[in-house]
């Protein structure tokens, strides 16, 4: 199987940019925002969606929650300097949805991605928005890979089981069975 057939990444992965010049604000804790003026909460009208949550500093910076209008995408989640970081969901207009743990913006941690187009599922590790250490990864099909995972593709101890019920299992490298 190659790392083609494996794909579990939706159409587009990081959220749209915002800039404040193209934005209006509503902030719903004025006597708040004005104890502590770098931490509050309100929401953002931009012209490619809606932010609500918490800015620092003027960034999005706590809770929040990002509707993008123009391309569908929604997040709901921590964000730390701008960008999702913690614990958030991530759902695309093709069907597609994560849960699970991001950092910079990208999918890092624990997490559960279930790919719209392709019906793929994968419960597992990410590291930089790539499968990356122990995981299962369930096809559309039914067949089921369950093990160690580096950069998208099956790489160590591994267990696969195929839809016919046959189970293979021994060390992959790059994608390649090797027993």
């Amino acid at each position: 199987m190659s790392s083609q057939s494996l794909s579990v990444k939706p159409n587009q992965t990081s959220l749209p940019t915002v800039s404040s010049n193209h934005a209006q604000t509503f902030s719903n804790a004025t006597n708040h925002a004005e104890q502590q003026p770098s931490h509050f909460k309100s929401f953002y009208i931009f012209t490619n969606g809606r932010y609500e949550g918490t800015f620092q500093n003027g960034l999005r910076h706590g809770h929040g929650n990002f509707d993008c209008n123009k391309c569908g995408h929604k997040y709901v989640g921590s964000w730390v300097n701008d960008k999702p970081n913690g614990q958030g969901v991530s759902v695309w207009p093709n069907g597609s949805r994560y849960e699970g743990f991001w950092k910079d913006g990208l999918k890092d941690g624990y997490g559960t991605f279930n790919c719209g187009d392709s019906g793929h599922i994968y419960v597992g590790n990410f590291i930089n928005d790539l499968m990356h250490g122990q995981g299962v990864f369930t096809s559309r099909e039914g067949w089921q890979y369950q093990g160690s995972w580096m950069n998208d593709k099956k790489h160590g101890w591994g267990i696969m089981t195929f839809v016919n019920g046959m189970v293979t299992s021994g060390n992959w490298f790059n994608d390649t069975y090797m027993n």
